[in-house]
């Protein structure tokens, strides 16, 4: 199954998970996952672990600083539907009608090169490979709590013609193969 990490997903790895690693079998199947394309990380993603809690993503996984590790998305841009798709169906109304039509114009320009856009762009270019499967690993729901004007991963994911696949941490770890979690 391959995996595109959301910020959300790697914080939650390294603060909840990898202490508990004591054999490093969680680090090295996540290292090697990462290596062998199977979990794509973003250069977005990877920009907000290094700012996120003091870096502390990039200190623990440190392989995900070799540039080899990491899909380049600056040439991921929505097509002119996806385009009035964000300003219609990712906006939240309320919130996006509390913004004048310049502050909505620079909020929608920051999205668009936002982790969160590029994770979507990515899984629907994926979806359009020859595997077509990809699924996007984010810890966030699909209620938005934080007065941003556009919709969380999840919403996004589950809107009509969308279709992009969305799970968080627990359910990626259950569902891969070649790891398996058992307390003695």
């Amino acid at each position: 199954m391959r995996v595109a990490f959301d910020t959300s997903s790697f914080r939650q790895l390294v603060r909840y998970y990898l202490p508990f690693d004591t054999g490093q079998r969680l680090h090295r199947f996540i290292q090697e996952r990462v290596e062998a394309k199977e979990i794509l990380v973003i250069e977005e993603v990877f920009l907000e672990c290094r700012s996120v809690a003091h870096g502390a993503v990039i200190n623990a996984l440190p392989y995900l600083g070799e540039p080899k590790n990491r899909v380049k998305t600056g040439e991921l841009l929505p097509t002119k539907r996806l385009f009035n798709r964000i300003e219609n169906d990712f906006a939240i109304t309320v919130l996006k009608n509390k913004l004048t039509e310049a502050e909505f114009e620079r909020v929608k320009q920051d999205y668009i090169a936002s982790a969160d856009l590029k994770l979507i762009l990515l899984a629907l270019r994926e979806q359009e490979g020859i595997d077509g499967t990809i699924a996007i690993v984010t810890e966030e729901t699909a209620t938005s709590n934080d007065g941003k004007p556009f919709k969380k991963i999840p919403a996004i994911c589950e809107l009509h013609g969308i279709g992009i696949r969305c799970i968080d941490l627990p359910t990626y770890l259950r569902e891969a193969d070649g790891i398996g979690f058992r307390v003695t």
